[in-house]
């Protein structure tokens, strides 16, 4: 079972809005990931809806997990 055990001090609602300001491509698809994990789906559910493979859904949510590293390169928050 894949878990978020930090939120970054993001809700759900503040990281689907940086998802949708994410240009299109990876950073954007890494974004969903965590947050559809983060609302409960399972890993392989969310590797089929982005197209990606499971151990990449896992490797996204680990880099996630530690401070700082899902949002590097990406958007600040505001």
């Amino acid at each position: 079972m894949v878990k978020i055990i930090t939120t970054h001090g993001f809700s759900l609602y503040s990281l689907r809005k940086l998802e949708k300001q994410t240009e299109p491509g990876r950073m954007r698809i890494r974004l969903m990931a965590v947050r559809l994990i983060w609302e409960g789906y399972p890993a392989t559910a969310v590797s089929d809806i982005l197209g990606i493979t499971g151990e990449t859904v896992r490797s996204y949510v680990a880099s996630g997990n530690r401070p700082r590293r899902l949002f590097n390169n990406c958007c600040k928050r505001s």
